[in-house]
């Protein structure tokens, strides 16, 4: 049956890269791919499965996306006539060699039904899987589990933003990503049309940002009533966890953040932990970072609500006006406490209705930069069909952002009598809007027409749609369709579209988000709140399609925001869009043309922007979309500077790549003991010295020309190498003043050395000035002095390349990368092919050039787990140190793919000791102890903050 199939045309040059790399991706009996909206996956899909040849159950997340794949399956891969009888089913029941059913349908069955009866499943194909519900997740797993076919995972986006336990078990199910094809890809090659994204940033209502600012006044004043509350740190240091923690290891390690909470606030009230808290930290007092919001929140959730101690007593009592302070400011919702912005706040800033007014700006601004070639789809999340207009003079407020709320503002845009259009000197697409979600559709009368006529050619014996005004004398229609014409309604209303009747279109997310193909879109605004990877990345490859009947398209896509410049970051509507461009890398705004991910392709300060600096960005962004003519020439001069995306690694900031002070202890310690050592060294060999001069006194009194010459000589070897000794020990100095956080925190250089020398000659002139042991001293001390220089030069250089951050952070990605290749979890990489890129305002990025996928994306998952914080890691790397020093403890997280297998982890190991010339015990987190020290591990290495994560990034190169 599978030999009937044979794709028709021509792959794609990146198509035909991965069909080409398929056999290095086999070994596990899963391959896991990710391709773009316009990339053909579904055509990729088919192929595999025509290549494997097993009886396959392809599932898909929508009924839409089901048939898409048998529309693909029939115009690309069937040379003539029909589908063969007993190729593809619909039904479970009665398997083909295709089965393609939906995820709900593969639950419902294994609801009634044993998996055991699908034994016939060879092949199970995955598309988009990162839609699944919980429920439907256990049930595909049950199925894997039990039939073990050979997995296909197909992806347009994986789900990046999702938790951790949900991306490990969309991680563990669909394995290693193995194979990516980009967009700039896409481009590069024409399968998509060069485009831009413009952040379009609005303000909140000035009653919301009013606000805002008393919940940040009465935030300061709750900063304030803590400091009051100076005998609660007396019931803090004797808390169970602090004063016993030998006794609730296992309390701390579930909730380590609460352990760290309580030494943050401590040190906030001026106090010391108790020694016995140390032993945890293994002895790092400073471990504890500076109270913020973060750290506050999680003492106080857990303080006033979760912990015994501190329910009761005076303990409480010193709780109780936090508590009331709390309550009157509004941080508690649900039980949750929120400090940086409370839920209800962020909801009315997420639906500000000043985006309103930034949909009428940007509709405006295309409509006069396109005129009637504007094809604009504006998508949101509600409809609040209750705020459609009931009357022409309804002239309500529209209070809230929503499908009726944006096309009733746009409709009365385009009265001839409204100021706005006076404003613009013309109306804003007259009777060219239309609403296309599940339950409401609207046209313009004069688009009804058109309507029925496609209406009648698919159904020419019955009336299978009614309109009826949207309100008396009315202009607009509302759309009602039978059950026939239901599912026809979106292809209709799209071909409207695309023909011109239409020019913008407002719909929901929900319908119009996935699945729906549209090519003649050149201006998409995502006026909507959702902030997924998955969905966003979707939607966004609606837009960027290339429309075969306009050769030369591009798209804009808008993304309006609220920007709360009185809050950290501007609040949850702009943390939401920062994680939505993280999603896809593109064009930056201004400048040489680059292709990056993240907001950092728009030159603007977020973090600090006043008001002002906002609406000034509001128009700098509609300045910069008036040349989409320049768009086709800057991004094939973005295309020409690289190749391939590839995934890089921004490590943590400094303070964070050195793990806070862990790290720097143990180099002064290093330092201390370096300088230690030459002292000592250097007095033991000028005590030898002297021993010796004496003893050869008395074997040479005869003779007092040697004896001067001799003891002479002695005197000299002494003061050369106490100048060496000197020379040696300021350079570590200075290597420890670089490394210091204050003066006082210098060590003390020995400035007797030189007078040691000195006063030593002499003693041995006053004890026989005939001492003949020139050339005995010569020789001791020369050798002495060359294994000094040696020693001091192998250690002041070692501690140096450690204390530079770049060099750092280059010895860890070289034996990272030296592990995967010994190990042989790369496919085809040389050490050569680690690139190490120090931007003046990005900063550190470390990938592999030229590599395919599977190599980049391992690599690079990899170093993000060595660098990031160690949640639940099978082997640790500790800093080996010796007895005595403890001025905290180093710990590495062994990567995933490494831990796996002890050898593995050895082999690390071993590549960390001989790259950075540290020494590293390996532990095993499994047992009692190994617990202990990953609970030490995460305690140490706690980071609330995002920003201070080591991050993953993807650069064109």
């Amino acid at each position: 049956m599978f030999s009937l199939l044979r794709f028709k045309h021509h792959w794609r040059s990146y198509q035909a890269r991965v069909l080409a790399q398929l056999h290095l991706h086999q070994a596990d009996r899963k391959i896991h791919i990710i391709a773009p909206p316009g990339a053909g996956k579904t055509v990729l899909g088919l192929e595999i499965i025509q290549r494997h040849r097993k009886q396959t159950l392809v599932l898909a997340p929508s009924l839409t996306i089901r048939e898409q794949w048998i529309v693909r399956l029939k115009e690309d891969f069937i040379q003539q006539g029909s589908l063969p009888e007993g190729l593809i089913s619909r039904d479970l029941y009665r398997p083909a060699s295709i089965t393609l059913v939906t995820y709900q349908a593969l639950h419902q069955f294994l609801k009634k039904e044993k998996s055991d009866k699908l034994y016939w499943i060879e092949m199970l194909v995955v598309d988009e899987c990162h839609h699944l519900r919980r429920e439907w997740w256990r049930s595909l797993d049950q199925l894997y589990q039990q039939v073990s076919p050979f997995l296909l995972a197909l992806t347009a986006t994986p789900p990046l933003d999702v938790s951790s336990t949900e991306w490990r078990r969309y991680h563990s199910f669909c394995g290693e990503i193995d194979e990516e094809i980009s967009i700039p890809e896409l481009v590069s090659s024409g399968d998509l049309c060069p485009h831009q994204d413009f952040i379009y940033p609005v303000l909140p209502e000035p009653e919301v940002l009013q606000r805002s600012q008393a919940f940040t006044q009465a935030k300061a004043e709750l900063y304030q009533l803590l400091r009051e509350q100076r005998f609660l740190a007396q019931y803090l240091q004797a808390h169970p966890w602090l004063s016993a923690p030998e006794a609730h290891y296992e309390e701390i390690f579930s909730e380590p953040a609460y352990f760290t909470s309580l030494l943050v606030v401590l040190r906030h009230l001026g106090s010391e932990p108790p020694a016995s808290a140390l032993g945890v930290l293994h002895g790092e007092v400073t471990v504890a970072p500076l109270l913020d919001d973060e750290w506050l929140a999680i003492f106080l959730q857990k303080a006033l609500r979760d912990d015994a101690y501190l329910q009761q007593g005076e303990a409480a009592n010193y709780l109780r006006p936090i508590h009331r302070h709390l309550t009157a400011m509004g941080a508690w919702d649900k039980g949750q406490l929120h400090l940086l912005e409370p839920p209800d706040l962020g909801k009315k800033i997420r639906h500000a209705t000043a985006k309103i007014q930034a949909v009428r700006e940007i509709a405006a601004h295309e409509w006069q930069q396109l005129g009637n070639d504007l094809r604009m789809v504006i998508l949101t999340d509600y409809i609040y069909p209750e705020l459609l207009p009931t009357t022409r003079y309804d002239r309500a407020s529209l209070s809230r952002i929503g499908v009726s709320t944006l096309f009733e503002q746009l409709r009365r845009d385009a009265l001839p009598d409204d100021d706005w259009v006076l404003q613009l000197n013309a109306p804003v697409a007259p009777g060219q809007l239309a609403v296309l979600t599940g339950s409401l559709v609207i046209v313009a009368s004069q688009v009804a027409a058109p309507l029925q006529h496609l209406a009648n050619l698919a159904f020419p014996d019955e009336q299978v749609i009614r309109t009826r005004p949207l309100f008396p004398e009315s202009d607009y229609v509302k759309i009602e369709a039978s059950s026939k014409a239901a599912k026809h309604l979106v292809n209709w209303i799209t071909q409207l579209f695309a023909e011109g009747h239409l020019k913008i279109l407002i719909g929901t997310t929900a319908l119009l988000g996935e699945g729906w193909d549209a090519p003649a879109i050149n201006s998409l605004v995502l006026a909507s709140t959702v902030g997924s990877f998955v969905l966003s990345n979707q939607i966004r490859g609606r837009a960027i399609r290339v429309d075969r009947q306009v050769p030369d398209k591009t798209a804009n896509i808008w993304h309006p925001v609220a920007f709360n410049p009185s809050l950290p970051g501007g609040g949850a509507d702009f943390q939401l869009l920062s994680r939505r461009f993280r999603a896809f890398p593109g064009l930056n705004l201004i400048g040489e043309p680059m292709i990056a991910n993240g907001l950092k392709r728009y030159p603007f300060k977020w973090e600090i922007a006043t008001a002002d600096e906002v609406r000034n960005f509001a128009k700098v962004i509609r300045d910069s979309a008036c040349h989409r003519n320049t768009l086709h020439d800057r991004w094939q001069t973005a295309l020409a500077n690289g190749r391939q995306v590839v995934e890089a690694i921004q490590p943590p900031p400094e303070r964070d790549l050195f793990k806070e002070k862990q790290l720097k202890n143990y180099f002064w310690e290093r330092i201390d003991y370096e300088q230690q050592g030459e002292i000592a060294s250097f007095n033991r060999v000028g005590l030898r010295l002297s021993f010796a001069s004496v003893l050869f006194t008395l074997f040479f009194l005869h003779d007092l020309t040697i004896s001067l010459w001799m003891a002479g000589a002695t005197g000299i070897a002494i003061l050369l190498a106490g100048l060496g000794v000197t020379y040696k020990l300021r350079r570590l100095f200075r290597l420890r003043q670089q490394l210091a956080f204050s003066p006082s925190e210098r060590p003390a250089v020995s400035r007797s050395i030189l007078g040691f020398s000195v006063l030593n000659a002499g003693f041995l002139f006053l004890v026989n000035p005939q001492a003949p042991v020139f050339f005995l001293f010569l020789l001791v001390s020369g050798h002495w002095l060359f294994s000094l220089r040696w020693r001091s030069h192998r250690s002041a250089s070692f501690l140096k390349r450690l204390s530079d951050r770049k060099k750092h952070f280059a010895t860890y990605c070289k034996a990272l990368l030296d592990s995967l290749i010994e190990t042989g979890k790369l496919h085809r990489v040389q050490r050569t092919q680690l690139l190490i890129e120090d931007h003046v305002e990005a900063g550190l990025f470390a990938y592999l050039s030229q590599a395919d996928h599977h190599d980049t994306h391992l690599f690079a998952t990899s170093l993000f787990e060595l660098l990031n914080q160690a949640d639940n890691p099978r082997w640790l790397l500790r800093l080996h140190t010796p007895e005595g020093e403890n001025k905290g403890a180093y710990y590495l997280p062994v990567p995933t793919e490494l831990a796996r297998r002890k050898t593995d982890a050895e082999v690390l190991q071993e590549q960390m000791r001989h790259t950075t010339g540290l020494d590293f015990d390996l532990i095993y987190t499994r047992t009692p102890a190994g617990r202990q020290h990953l609970l030490s591990a995460r305690l140490l290495d706690l980071r609330p903050s995002q920003k201070r994560q080591a991050k993953r990034d993807v650069l064109w190169r």
